[in-house]
């Protein structure tokens, strides 16, 4: 929960760090997570600044042109107003925020620490979504996804990951507390004196 916290915390204060012109920003976009995401700009999701303060839009207007061409640059113009786009696609940000939902659901219901793990359909029907959208989209080539269905099936499957991964750990390493010896309850101690 901690490094997913601090994962999270830490795409969406970039975006703000670049700004207010921080350098730190650049490292993060250049050092970090550039080893983890494609950061195609046109996949991504910026924070733009107005009058009336912060907002989140794609980074791009929907033109229906596909701009492969805009890999790794980290400022957009939209309607006239820079923006700077957090440092994974809309897809993987979603995915990081789903799993510490997820992470924060286990604690909220007081299963974070049990050793059951639901039955394995439900995870795969979470990854159904992502993986439909991956498909139609990179393998067979039908259409261009949007970066709200990037976010929200991100979302779904990060969701699932985040409760299945710390439950799945919990079965394998948690040790189970093991019954007493028969001969040492109370009952059977009675029954023994008489």
């Amino acid at each position: 929960m901690l490094i997913t916290g601090a994962l999270v915390f830490l795409i969406f204060i970039t975006p703000y760090l670049a700004f207010l012109k921080n350098q730190f920003a650049n490292f993060l976009y250049d050092d970090v997570f550039s080893y983890i995401c494609h950061q195609k700009i046109s996949r991504s999701l910026c924070l733009f600044k107005d009058d009336a303060g912060y907002h989140v839009e794609d980074c791009l207007p929907q033109t229906g042109a596909y701009r492969n061409d805009l890999r790794s640059e980290k400022s957009a113009l939209h309607d006239g107003l820079l923006g700077y786009k957090f440092p994974v696609s809309a897809r993987d940000m979603l995915i990081y925020v789903g799993m510490f939902t997820g992470g924060i659901a286990l604690f909220i219901t007081n299963r974070a620490n049990s050793r059951t793990v639901p039955h394995a359909i439900f995870f795969i029907l979470a990854l159904v979504p992502i993986g439909i959208d991956g498909i139609t989209q990179s393998v067979l080539e039908w259409r261009e996804s949007t970066n709200l269905i990037r976010a929200a099936t991100g979302f779904i499957a990060g969701f699932a990951t985040g409760i299945y991964a710390p439950l799945i750990l919990n079965h394998k390493f948690l040790k189970c507390q093991e019954a007493p010896p028969p001969s040492a309850t109370p009952r059977n101690a009675e029954a023994r004196k008489k």
